[in-house]
């Protein structure tokens, strides 16, 4: 009644809804086909006669009047967009899909369209399509590249998944070889893949060719550390330190090469000689970059190695000791530090000492999780 006397746009989507879903559809029809000759260039009614021809079973009916609107759609971009979005509020998302490519063709433009559409596959989680959409982006704006690792990587579930991104990057890659964020890419499907010395690999040519500074090498190497690839990260490490002491990440290669020996120590891979050696080369370490600020985790890793594999206690309370007395060490680094001791006290039986320095940190930090853990330590005291 509303709509028969306002004639109120507005009211017209619910009254269209009441007639399909009391199956009213030769009153539906009748509403649409008025409306659309008095509309002509509005998408919404002959949409909505397709779907009054799919709720009364006349499917080809449907896709013929659907297909038909999209074989005439102007050179428009505007106009191309309506049909598609019609199309999408009326769940027929295969049609919204197959507008925007028609009107690639009819815009004589293969990347236009591109969000839409890839907001279309997502949704329709059409992973082949995602892919191919997310390649044809990168080729305009690599940039976009976090973007599609991050969509991809919540979009792909398995192996099988992962090679089809595999696969489609190096078609793409043997048309344009030299292709930088294609090769960044096809580094993190590999890394996904827990392919890891294929994302070696990868990404070691990539900083090759570039002539970097070893940044993504760094990070790819803390990447392989975390998932335990230790043979890996050694080797993206050494390839760090081999390029010279006047290298950005030459100092912080050397120090996460240690760090990784430490990591294997305390999965029990390492034996005596190779603990010797790890002390020595964080000795060496120190000599040739000096005791700072800067080296001040190294030296907490000497100290930890010295007293709890080796069996030096009394040098490695030395090591942190010297270190509390360094310029420019950070209240949180002085905490931890002294944390570290007071275990090494309590290792030696040097309970008065463990107190005491125990009791320096949770005065120092009364309210805070340092404090709290060395009055725990305290307790147990």
């Amino acid at each position: 009644k509303l709509f028969n006397r306002t004639k109120n746009a507005s009211y017209y989507d619910p009254y269209f809804s009441c007639l399909l879903r009391l199956k009213k559809f030769d009153e539906a029809e009748k509403l649409a086909r008025v409306l659309q000759k008095n509309n002509p260039e509005n998408f919404n009614y002959p949409v909505d006669l397709g779907r009054v021809f799919q709720e009364r079973g006349e499917q080809e009916k449907s896709i013929a009047l659907y297909n038909n609107l999209i074989k005439n759609l102007p050179a428009n971009e505007f106009a191309i967009k309506d049909l598609a979005i019609t199309f999408y509020r009326a769940e027929a998302y295969d049609f919204s899909i197959k507008t925007f490519l028609n009107g690639r063709k009819i815009l004589n433009d293969e990347k236009s369209f591109i969000y839409d559409l890839l907001s279309l596959y997502r949704y329709r989680k059409d992973k082949v399509m995602l892919i191919q959409e997310y390649l044809l982006l990168l080729s305009i704006n690599p940039e976009a590249l976090q973007q599609a690792q991050n969509v991809l990587g919540n979009i792909l579930e398995d192996k099988d998944d992962f090679d089809l991104l595999k696969t489609a990057i190096l078609r793409r890659l043997q048309k344009d070889a030299q292709n930088v964020v294609l090769t960044e890419f096809l580094a993190w499907q590999y890394v996904q893949q827990k392919d890891f010395d294929m994302a070696l690999r990868q990404t070691l040519a990539l900083d090759r060719r570039l002539k970097e500074d070893g940044a993504r090498v760094f990070d790819l190497s803390r990447l392989l550390v975390s998932n335990q690839a230790y043979e890996q990260g050694i080797e993206a490490l050494n390839y760090l330190v081999a390029k010279g002491e006047k290298s950005r990440y030459y100092i912080a290669a050397k120090i996460e090469l240690l760090n990784l020996k430490a990591k294997q120590l305390t999965s029990g891979k390492l034996d005596k000689a190779n603990l010797l050696t790890l002390e020595s080369d964080y000795e060496s370490l120190l000599k040739e970059f000096g005791r700072s600020s800067g080296t001040a985790f190294a030296i907490r890793q000497l100290a930890n190695l010295q007293a709890f594999y080796l069996k030096k206690p009394a040098e490695s309370a030395v090591q942190l000791q010297k270190l509390l007395e360094l310029p420019g060490i950070t209240p949180i680094i002085i905490a931890q530090t002294k944390l570290e001791l007071g275990d090494i006290y309590t290792l030696s039986g040097e309970v008065w000492e463990a107190a005491l320095i125990y009791g320096q940190v949770e005065k120092s930090f009364p309210n805070e999780v340092y404090g709290q853990e060395a009055r725990y330590k305290n307790a147990r005291l």
